[in-house]
């Protein structure tokens, strides 16, 4: 008998796009003997969603849920509610001891086997850390989060859900959450506090983030790379050009890629919105001249219109 592989993914309505293009290059390049693919709607995707979702492939599974329970917990301008559904998985797969977790802007470029036989133990999960942080992101996660070890990125968690499931850790991560607005990247910052100590680390190709090839030493030669995670604004399905956006592409269908196609058009013609955390870029154009610009975060606002510049600082209470 052939021993299963479990894979799970969680979405929203919006990374719909995303999740398609993940399911199709883990079933066709994963090489995962036995796959089984959750994925994990919230309301906002219909039932005509899932089922074209439950269409992609013979492996797919749809575990419909509400998230409710979690609209009190706070989102950022680039991540939303769906991404607490990945605190459940213990408690929404309990029939599972061990799933290998994947965001849903992932591409899948190579075998998988190894990453998925690695053992865990007592550990809670293995993941890839996040590297290149830079000078803030060191000092938040060094003074906010008091963290003196490693910090992982939670886009790719191969998860031991027999352990999390015993030690009530979808309940404690939402209570750190909860207790938290202000936490820069919410759920991933959960894992790390709540998990830190029960960590086993992957090596980098198992999670490559597309903004590492703008940081010197942090490339790899592309053949290496087994997934590929669009970890920043620049989605595949929203912007044409991304790292290995021509092979992303390939996974589509000829609908799915005419539906794509005026979408990748705005933001080089006439439209163009970038979300990172709590910044947020909004660009009007005219034929791809830059018009109007209009850049805030959670303090400070930047204007340009036809090349002037106006700046000034928003009115708002912070937590």
């Amino acid at each position: 008998m052939v021993a299963r592989s479990n894979v799970a993914l969680v979405t929203d309505k919006k990374y719909l796009p995303g999740v398609r293009v993940a399911v199709r290059s883990l079933v066709g390049r994963s090489g995962l003997p036995g796959l089984r693919v959750w994925v994990v709607c919230d309301e906002s995707v219909s039932a005509r969603e899932r089922r074209r979702l439950e269409s992609l492939d013979a492996a797919v599974r749809v575990v419909a849920v509400t998230n409710a329970h979690r609209q009190r917990l706070h989102t950022t301008a680039h991540y939303s509610h769906a991404m607490y559904l990945k605190f459940d998985l213990p408690t929404l797969l309990p029939e599972l001891d061990k799933v290998l977790y994947l965001d849903a802007d992932v591409l899948v470029r190579g075998d998988l086997r190894k990453l998925y036989e690695l053992e865990l133990g007592d550990d809670y999960a293995a993941a890839v850390e996040e590297r290149g942080m830079g000078a803030g992101l060191t000092r938040y996660v060094r003074e906010r989060l008091r963290l003196a070890g490693c910090y992982i990125n939670s886009g790719v968690l191969l998860l031991n859900l027999a352990a999390l499931r015993r030690d009530d850790l979808p309940r404690r991560l939402a209570a750190f959450t909860a207790a938290r607005p202000w936490l820069s990247m919410p759920d991933q910052d959960a894992f790390n506090v709540l998990l830190a100590g029960r960590l086993r680390y992957l090596a980098p190709e198992f999670n490559y983030m597309t903004m590492y090839l703008a940081q010197p030493g942090y490339a790899l030669p592309a053949a290496t790379v087994k997934i590929v995670h669009y970890a920043d604004w620049r989605k595949p399905w929203r912007a044409a050009t991304v790292p290995w956006g021509a092979e992303w592409r390939q996974w589509l269908t000829r609908r799915e890629w005419l539906r794509l196609a005026p979408g990748w058009l705005a933001p080089l013609l006439f439209y163009d919105k970038r979300s990172h955390l709590d910044e947020v870029s909004r660009t009007f154009k005219l034929l791809g001249v830059p018009l109007y610009t209009k850049w805030k975060n959670q303090t400070d606002w930047e204007a340009r219109v036809l090349g002037l510049r106006v700046a000034g600082t928003r009115k708002i209470s912070l937590p």
